[in-house]
């Protein structure tokens, strides 16, 4: 069983299961293309980790944590992102696999 990468807590394999997007896909919206352009730029900078909620929600000058995670449940309803609920910075981007 795969660990978080934040904090070690075990996490069951059906939570981390990640259907590549389909490449009829919808396209992202403009605030969830600048959710995932700020996250993949944090992540290159950080090593592969993930921005917190809190620096997401300043980055995007959103007034609550809410409607951000309003939009990364919108996000991961359209195989943008991966994230293990309850555990801080797992979210992850899901790249589009080459035909």
């Amino acid at each position: 069983m795969p660990c978080c990468p934040s904090c070690g807590v075990k996490i069951p394999l059906d939570i981390l299961r990640v259907t590549p997007a389909p490449s009829n896909a919808t396209p992202p919206t403009p605030k969830q293309s600048r959710l995932l352009g700020f996250v993949r730029d944090y992540q290159t900078a950080n090593n592969g980790v993930s921005p917190s909620f809190e620096e997401m929600q300043t980055a995007l000058g959103l007034r609550s944590k809410g409607s951000l995670h309003t939009m990364i449940k919108r996000a991961a309803l359209r195989n943008l992102v991966t994230y293990v609920p309850r555990c801080s910075r797992s979210l992850k981007l899901v790249e589009a696999m080459p035909c």
